[in-house]
């Protein structure tokens, strides 16, 4: 079964999930999987930027696809009102396209705050001593602001000072992009609940869809 799917997310940052949720869809039995995300900044016309708005003009722009993937942050430790929000948009949209809705509980860097050694990689300093004191995987998403976290996170396991420190925090929002580029569907982040219920759903999505093609 071969999946292409259609990505929306909040801004730029977000759709470096789509190599990540590339290889999910593999993992996921997907026997290929392409992700598509779109240029709304160069299409014609005002578009809104609700999820129902984006999404109808995705589609214009891009409907060779056989789902749809919906990125928005919970902004808070409850997810539902993001799931609830994902699902009504989508029902305007489309009732024939399965979607999946991808909810980082507060923020997207969670996801990114377990990985020890990526981390110390990303810092430039892959052999550095110093403690992280990362939470664990049931714990990380209390953590009120992940990615101020992992900004301060990244910057301790550089383990510089000076010009050098400053040096690796003006690269730091282009540093967790990398990591998001690279995030390991069978890493660490495979333990965080938010993570968890978006891969069930995924599997469940790419399943329906392989019944239907075999149709």
């Amino acid at each position: 079964m071969q999946i292409r799917f259609l990505f929306i997310g909040e801004g730029p940052f977000d759709e470096r999930l789509v190599p990540h949720l590339r290889r999910c869809c593999v993992l996921a039995g997907a026997d290929e999987a392409d992700g598509i995300t779109v240029p709304f900044t160069k299409l014609e016309g005002r578009i809104g930027h609700s999820i129902p708005e984006k999404l109808a003009a995705a589609l214009k722009y891009e409907s060779d696809v056989n789902l749809l993937i919906v990125h928005r942050d919970s902004d808070s430790r409850d997810p539902e009102p993001r799931y609830e929000e994902i699902h009504r948009a989508v029902s305007e949209v489309s009732h024939s396209l399965k979607y999946v809705p991808v909810v980082p509980i507060q923020e997207t860097e969670a996801w990114l705050l377990l990985d020890e050694q990526a981390i110390r990689n990303i810092a430039d300093n892959p052999r550095g001593t110093i403690q992280l004191n990362l939470p664990a995987a049931n714990r990380v998403e209390d953590i009120p602001s992940p990615k101020e976290f992992l900004h301060r996170t990244i910057l301790k396991a550089s383990e510089q000072t000076g010009r050098r420190y400053r040096r690796i925090e003006q690269k730091i929002s282009q540093k967790c992009g990398l990591m998001l580029d690279a995030l390991d569907p069978e890493g660490p982040v495979k333990d965080v609940p938010s993570w968890r219920r978006m891969f069930v759903d995924l599997k469940s999505a790419i399943s329906t869809l392989s019944t239907s093609n075999s149709l």
